[in-house]
């Protein structure tokens, strides 16, 4: 009996230790990259995730970056306004850096559209400049004079991009009322994509009762950036809603969650509509094109160089090979970071789905490759749900944790299920209140009860002790 009790008890101590040392369902690989990469789980808190990023290196080129405050990228040419020695600059992938632009005030924003012109932002002087391909000045875009850019408004570029249809748009410390819009000739049309004010329960207790308030100033837009269809996005200095995308109506359409402690700098589009955001600490936002969180990493270190670590992020963008291009005002360095193979299925995945084809063997490889990543599961149920699987599909919003996705396919199978046995039950229905009529008219002709109505007396006459 002693040895059969120490061999349970044997048995059940390696199994405690085997179920102790097994990884869960949801562990994720370590990566060298010198931050953790988390994405939305199930429950819809952040989990770990595989290294969506890992650090590839510094772009080398022979000058120094002084103070860096904007980048383009176009073509792989990445155009830099190299606020500190008042220059515009291009670096090309292989590390070869032109000088554009020279004689500067304060270069604060760059961008180049589709005619190879370029808009610099500039601070300093207090102008919007236009140069053609050849880099001759064709226009300096001054304080507007127009009696709605407002009597007391201030000009003070900082950011400058432009949209379909030639529509130039500028970002201004102090533009309260938005972001500026130029036609192509320099002309002030007005402002769009204003920030929504937050008013406190106080405050709003004592317009109720009439009080004479303060206006509510509302937080300038700093940093944006424009879409291929032509929708504006812009990052602002403020905790409600930082990052936030208007259509052309000026109305937010889309204002991602955002877990940065500190305010984000700069704003990305890429050509398949995900969004990149990158805080001043140097925390990385990728998000699809509507809003869910991919991918969220990065660390800030002002005292040590580390690859993949940062001095003061101050842009982001992203190469032809979907690569993460960060410029590090702190240092003056452009770092890299190199896509990783879980990343690029999560992006063929989605340039699919954009494309208005679900393919559920994508999403089940990257399943297997992460079965936590709530977005997967959330695509393969959508595609169950189109192709009318609406149990399958079920089962997957269940396990993404998508209750508006689990609502509408519940719905469709208790309609399929009503559909499929409504006309049964309803003839059920009529045979029994038809075999109900029949008995009754019977008893009442022969009283076929009598029988039961008569048991039914003798066990009333009967007494429960």
């Amino acid at each position: 009996m002693k040895k059969i009790w120490i061999l349970v008890t044997t048995v059940i101590l390696l199994l405690s230790t085997i179920i102790f040392i097994l990884p869960k369902t949801h562990s994720v690989v370590v990566s060298s990259a010198p931050y953790e990469t988390y994405t939305i789980g199930p429950e819809g808190d952040l989990v770990q995730t595989q290294t969506a990023y890992e650090p590839a290196g510094i772009l080398s080129f022979n000058d120094t970056l002084l103070n860096p405050d904007d980048m383009f990228i176009k073509d792989d040419l990445i155009y830099i306004a190299d606020t500190g020695n008042k220059r515009i600059v291009r670096i090309d992938l292989d590390g070869n850096i032109e000088v554009l632009i020279t004689n500067l005030g304060e270069p604060t924003g760059v961008h180049v559209d589709d005619n190879n012109y370029i808009y610099v932002a500039d601070r300093g002087l207090r102008v919007v400049q236009i140069y053609d391909d050849n880099l001759n000045l064709l226009n300096n875009i001054d304080r507007p004079s127009e009696p709605i850019f407002g009597l007391n408004a201030p000009f003070v570029p900082l950011k400058v991009s432009s949209g379909p249809r030639g529509v130039i748009y500028v970002t201004g410390e102090g533009s309260v009322s938005g972001v500026m819009q130029f036609n192509r000739y320099g002309e002030f049309l007005g402002y769009l994509a204003t920030n929504p004010t937050n008013k406190s329960f106080y405050r709003q207790i004592l317009e109720f009762f009439n009080q004479d308030l303060a206006p509510i100033t509302p937080v300038s837009p700093h940093n944006l950036a424009i879409d291929e269809k032509g929708s504006i996005f812009t990052t602002s200095k403020t905790s409600m809603m930082p990052v936030k995308k208007y259509n052309i109506a000026s109305r937010i359409v889309l204002s991602p969650d955002y877990y940065g402690k500190t305010f984000p700098s700069a704003v990305f589009v890429n050509d398949f509509g995900n969004i990149y955001v990158v805080s001043e600490n140097g925390l990385i936002h990728e998000y699809d094109t509507t809003g869910n969180l991919l991918f969220v990493f990065g660390e800030e270190d002002a005292t040590n160089e580390i690859l993949g670590v940062f001095s003061g992020a101050q842009d982001i963008v992203v190469d032809s090979n979907y690569n993460i291009i960060i410029l590090d005002r702190g240092r003056g360095q452009l770092q890299l970071l190199e896509r990783s193979e879980f990343t690029a299925r999560v992006h063929d995945g989605l340039r699919s789905l954009n494309q208005g084809l679900y393919n559920v063997a994508e999403w089940e490889d990257i399943l297997r490759m992460n079965s936590v990543f709530a977005l997967a599961n959330s695509v393969i149920a959508r595609t169950y749900y189109r192709t009318a699987d609406y149990e399958t599909a079920l089962d997957y919003y269940m396990i993404a944790q998508d209750r508006a996705g689990y609502s509408d396919a519940f719905w469709q199978v208790r309609n399929n299920f009503l559909q499929q046995y409504l006309g049964m039950f309803l003839s059920i229905g009529l045979a029994l209140g038809f075999l109900y009529f029949v008995l009754k008219a019977l008893d009442k002709k022969y009283a076929i009860y009598q029988p039961l109505r008569n048991t039914q007396a003798k066990l009333d006459e009967v007494k429960i002790i």
